[in-house]
């Protein structure tokens, strides 16, 4: 058991306590403006209008990406981090005026802007932890992630019982108004975490953090250069698998959402419940399951919990396609992936050397799950638009959606179980280059912490 002075406690509580307050509530407001977003988008026709908007998700995240890196480089990362949500929440607040329930073009927009823009500022509040808390002895780094991944999930399980409990009193465009609120409060957070935590300035002492860096961006034409290395290929492919079969298991809970829920009050109850249940999935698992687990089986085999979880839900599906058992299935990739399957899955890319790791990142969870999801998005537009009618769509016609996550499923799995192997002593001794090291954080595999500190080489990490 590791002593910690009592001075040295509450400061690691006021580190914690900014990046924490301002992930929980850009989550709340995520979760409300997510309900409020499709109660409006699945009245009508909107569900026909849905592989549209993952096109779109698809083709605009890498750009996206790139110019908010372009943008950080050229204006630092703290003003990015409140500009952003600034602009977002006054976005939101326009849109609720002028939100109508359905599809068409500017519903499917708002509809794929949610996603993407959420996803960079969640990025940035991430970073935010990271500055504050990097100083802190390594020991008690895994802790502090654990709390700040916490906080972020508490965030969406309050989100969801906002919303639950205003579903019958507002329209489901007042969620996506108090979206903006939400967004507001996360930035005087932030704004006050800024004041109390400054960069140091040239030729000043006594502040907890370093001079903001002046290059943000590695050498992205790397970026492909990088797939000539087997275990990059792997993982490209792994994030492929999980994107199609994402895409799926989400297209069928918007269809069961579409036929099951008639009227704005009922469709955001029903999407205020979802969040709930999902929210509080992830929050157990990652408390209780999560340690377990790594503890027991490691990266490798947590990284096969989601897939095996999946596959097994898929092939009940082809048996008996029923609409619980579609909710369930949804519930149980929501649940899984934001708290067992993504802690693991960043700490994959620990294999990689510091240098390459954000390109790596770019490729791999960007353009590779980016692209997975557009194919996926595409077959589904040819089956809506080529052979289904509006008037005759039921959930018995998308058994064939249930067959694809199953083999997909599969793919993903065998394709885990490759990371191993892709791992040898001696694969791809240019992308590590050199050691990993003791300077970098403490994931929460007992194996892989092992191996960090004792600054074994990269090959020796049971995966």
């Amino acid at each position: 058991m590791i002593l910690i002075p009592r001075a040295d406690r509450f400061r690691e509580r006021e580190k914690v306590l900014y990046p924490s307050a301002a992930l929980l509530l850009m989550t709340a407001s995520f979760i409300l403006t997510k309900t409020g977003r499709d109660a409006l988008y699945f009245q009508k026709d909107g569900l026909f209008d849905l592989p549209w908007a993952y096109l779109g998700i698809a083709t605009l995240a890498v750009p996206v990406a790139m110019m908010t890196l372009s943008l950080t480089k050229r204006f630092g990362l703290r003003p990015i981090r409140i500009v952003l949500p600034l602009t977002v929440a006054l976005v939101q607040a326009v849109f609720y005026v002028v939100a109508e329930p359905g599809g068409g073009v500017v519903m499917t927009l708002f509809f794929m802007s949610i996603p993407l823009i959420y996803g960079v500022m969640f990025s940035t509040t991430w970073l935010f932890g990271g500055e504050l808390v990097e100083t802190l002895p390594k020991e008690r780094l895994s802790v502090v992630y654990g709390r700040l991944g916490a906080a972020s999930m508490v965030g969406g399980l309050l989100g969801a019982g906002v919303a639950k409990l205003l579903a019958a009193r507002l329209t489901a465009s007042a969620f996506i108004l108090i979206g903006a609120v939400g967004l507001l409060l996360a930035v005087a957070v932030i704004l006050l975490g800024h004041a109390k935590f400054p960069f140091r300035v040239a030729g000043s002492e006594g502040e907890d953090l370093p001079a903001e860096p002046s290059e943000m961006m590695p050498a992205f034409s790397e970026i492909f250069n990088t797939l000539r290395f087997d275990y990059v290929r792997t993982l490209v492919l792994v994030a492929g698998a999980a994107a199609v079969v994402g895409v799926l298991i989400e297209f069928q809970f918007y269809v069961l959402a579409s036929l099951t829920t008639t009227g704005a009050r009922a469709s955001t109850d029903f999407f205020a419940n979802f969040y709930i249940v999902v929210t509080l999935v992830a929050l157990l698992l990652q408390l209780f399951a999560m340690p377990i687990l790594q503890r027991k089986i490691g990266i490798r085999g947590s990284l096969l919990v989601l897939p095996l979880s999946l596959l097994s839900g898929a092939l009940l599906l082809a048996v008996n396609a029923s609409g619980i058992g579609r909710a369930a299935l949804r519930v149980a990739e929501g649940g899984l992936k934001s708290s067992i399957h993504r802690a693991n899955w960043e700490q994959a890319f620990l294999p990689i050397g510091q240098p390459r790791r954000l390109v790596v990142k770019v490729l791999v969870d960007g353009l590779s799950s980016r692209v997975a999801e557009g194919l996926a998005a595409g077959l589904l537009l040819v089956w809506l638009h080529g052979f289904v009618q509006q008037r005759s769509l039921n959930l018995l016609e998308m058994s064939w959606i249930s067959y694809l996550i199953a083999g997909s499923c599969f793919a993903w799995i065998v394709l885990v179980s490759r990371l191993a192997r892709d791992l040898s002593p001696d694969c791809c001794p240019e992308l590590r280059r050199g050691e990993l090291t003791s300077d970098l954080p403490l994931p929460d595999s007992c194996c892989v912490t092992k191996a960090l500190l004792k600054r074994q080489s990269v090959s020796s990490i049971a995966f």
